[in-house]
């Protein structure tokens, strides 16, 4: 999760991880609000996420990334890698996936920040990752237009996808891993089939494309779309199905 400060969120494990500054994340306890910690950063972290359990916030920024636990803040490690533009959570917490501007993706052990796999093939830098429900294969967006899918174990190519002209910002799977969704700079979401080759639903915003988000039900999915020319923001919303309903807000 890319963050706002003051204004981005997270969370896992009974915990609220918000975004006080961008040195500063403070923990909230969700059943009664009060305040766990404050997170004090070694340096001014981009993106964000926390474990499921709760007990972890792993943090991207300009030189690698860090894990620290949401009690106490304390540093569990740091990897100075390079700059992360991505970092996520496989679903049981065992594993983060970090995309990196070095044209590549690494499968990390959270408990250390020690490289298990490397995903090499990209053009660009790899904006985001993630695992997919299942943990069976991951997908990476590129700023080189294109996204990718990789067996998790191994790291073998299954797939590159192609149609976004120009970089691919965000991407998430569907909650049942059939699906894909991706947006990017040209102001495009697509939903890509990801178990053939499936023509994608395409949908159209006005700006650039740099969230996306499913319902808990997961039967509505969200974008958000932003400009330097346009300082509010468009949300589209679209309800899953074979004919997708759409309905958008400005905020």
């Amino acid at each position: 999760m890319a963050w706002d400060p003051g204004a981005a969120f997270d969370w896992g494990g009974g915990k609220l991880l918000r975004v006080v500054s961008s040195k500063v994340l403070g923990t909230l306890d969700v059943a009664n609000g009060n305040p766990v910690a404050k997170i004090a950063l070694d340096s001014n972290s981009d993106v964000f996420t926390a474990s499921p359990d709760g007990r972890l916030v792993a943090l991207g920024d300009e030189r690698g990334f860090c894990g620290r636990r949401t009690d106490d803040g304390s540093l569990v490690f740091r990897r100075d890698i390079g700059r992360v533009r991505s970092i996520a959570f496989r679903g049981d917490g065992a594993r983060l996936i970090v995309g990196m501007d070095g044209l590549e993706a690494r499968v990390c052990d959270p408990a250390t920040g020690a490289t298990l796999l490397v995903l090499a093939g990209h053009g660009a830098g790899v904006s985001d990752a993630r695992f997919s429900p299942d943990q069976q294969s991951i997908a990476t967006a590129s700023g080189d237009g294109t996204v990718r899918l990789w067996e998790a174990q191994l790291g073998i190519p299954l797939k590159t996808w192609h149609g976004h002209v120009g970089p691919v910002r965000r991407l998430l799977f569907t909650p049942d891993g059939r699906r894909l969704v991706t947006g990017g700079d040209d102001g495009t979401v697509r939903v890509w089939n990801s178990t053939d080759d499936w023509d994608p639903f395409l949908l159209k915003h006005p700006h650039s494309v740099y969230g996306i988000a499913f319902s808990p039900t997961a039967r509505a999915s969200r974008a958000d779309a932003s400009s330097p020319k346009a300082p509010r923001s468009l949300c589209g919303m679209w309800r899953p199905g074979p004919r997708l309903r759409r309905g958008s807000t400005r905020r």
